[in-house]
């Protein structure tokens, strides 16, 4: 499945749903630990464990949480967030400005789903090549050329194209970016 599949994200992960307490995220007092052993108990939240945050039902978070999770992303983690909102109900801008890619499933079964395999192997030759990728102002000329076109003006959004373009490169084993890095890193 597609959760079990997240595993190759950075370790440790956690889910977090949107009214998760603000000890899971900061930790804190465990009370019911605390007076269990009659010593005091302080746990560390999500943001000081995990690598990879996984927050369902993203659309619902408040605007409060949705800055608190943008600055753990800033601080380097990685968010798979799951938009399940109907109308007028979206992630906050502050998370989709921060997140690399937007996959629309509304027409995508559960058969195709079930065909999509993520070989680990694949992914680790992949990390290994990624940092002999050459960072060339070229590659960014194009995607920001791209991007000024498509009426993007986020810089964190070509940064995000341009980290893609190079992990693209390295998936296919290129020895830099190419058109076709490019062109997958657009759309």
């Amino acid at each position: 499945t597609l959760l079990a599949d997240l595993s190759i994200l950075p370790q440790p992960s956690v889910r977090l749903a949107p009214t998760a307490p603000d000890t899971h995220l900061d930790g804190g007092l465990d009370v019911a630990q605390t007076l269990s052993t009659q010593k005091l108990t302080i746990t560390k939240g999500a943001l000081a464990t995990a690598k990879t945050l996984v927050l369902p039902m993203a659309e619902r978070l408040t605007p409060d949480r949705a800055a608190r999770l943008a600055q753990a992303l800033d601080d380097g983690r990685t968010a798979v967030a799951f938009d399940e909102g109907i109308d007028d109900e979206k992630l906050a801008d502050v998370l989709q400005d921060r997140l690399a890619f937007r996959i629309i499933t509304d027409e995508i079964t559960l058969h195709a789903v079930a065909k999509v395999t993520i070989d680990p192997d694949i992914i680790t030759k992949a990390q290994e090549r990624l940092h002999r990728i050459p960072t060339r102002a070229a590659d960014i000329e194009t995607l920001a050329m791209l991007a000024a076109q498509l009426g993007i003006d986020s810089m964190r959004a070509l940064d995000l194209a341009f980290r893609c373009a190079r992990a693209h490169a390295a998936l296919m084993a290129h020895e830099m970016v190419d058109e076709t890095d490019t062109l997958v890193a657009a759309t």
